[in-house]
C-alpha cells in the first residue's frame, strides 16, 4: 500500500502555484514621434501586429514601421482623406484600413498592393475586425454593422438603432 501524505502534497503544490513579479521598466525602450496624429476618442489609427510591425496613421499617410530593423514602409492607400481606423489580420499579412468617409481598403503588406477597396459606410469607418481571414465586419458612425466576405464579394448591412457603432469585439 501507498501512503499519500497530502499535507506535504498541498505544501508543494502551493509553491508551484506562486506566480512570479515581473519587473516592468520606467524608462521607455525606444521613443517614437508621431506628428499629424489624430487625437479622436472614435479612431483606430494605432496598430501593432504580433510579428513587432507597427501601424500608424499620420495626416492622411498610413506607415508601418518594423520594430525590430527600424525599417519604416509607407503603405498605399487611395484615400484623400484622414484613415481612421486600422487593423491587422490574425496571420499578419494583410492590413484593413479605413477613413473618415467609410471607405475600406484591405493591402497585402508584403506587396504593398490592393487586395479589395470599396466604400462600406456613409461617413467615418470606425472600427475594423476579423472574423478570420477572408471576413471583416466594420462598424461606423452611419449606425451600421457590415460584414464583407471577400471571397463571395458579399456584403451584409445591418442597421443599428445607435448612432455610431464605435467599437467591435470578437
Amino acid at each position: 500500500k501507498h501512503k499519500i501524505d497530502f499535507q506535504n502534497e498541498t505544501k508543494n503544490l502551493n509553491k508551484s502555484k506562486k506566480k512570479k513579479i515581473r519587473k516592468i521598466k520606467e524608462s521607455p525602450t525606444k521613443v517614437l514621434d508621431a506628428p499629424g496624429i489624430i487625437d479622436d476618442f472614435y479612431t483606430h489609427t494605432l496598430e501593432v501586429s504580433s510579428n513587432g510591425i507597427l501601424f500608424i496613421s499620420l495626416n492622411n499617410t498610413v506607415y508601418s514601421f518594423n520594430l525590430s530593423n527600424n525599417k519604416t514602409q509607407k503603405i498605399k492607400t487611395s484615400f484623400t482623406s484622414s484613415p481612421s481606423s486600422i487593423k491587422i489580420s490574425p496571420n499578419g499579412s494583410k492590413v484593413a484600413i479605413g477613413d473618415i468617409k467609410g471607405n475600406l481598403n484591405l493591402i497585402d503588406i508584403e506587396k504593398n498592393c490592393y487586395l479589395f477597396k470599396n466604400k462600406v459606410h456613409n461617413g467615418r469607418l470606425g472600427n475594423i475586425s476579423y472574423l478570420n481571414h477572408q471576413v471583416k465586419v466594420t462598424g461606423g458612425k452611419d449606425s451600421c454593422l457590415n460584414i464583407i466576405d471577400l471571397r463571395e464579394k458579399h456584403k451584409q448591412k445591418l442597421q443599428s438603432k445607435r448612432p455610431q457603432i464605435a467599437l467591435i469585439s470578437r
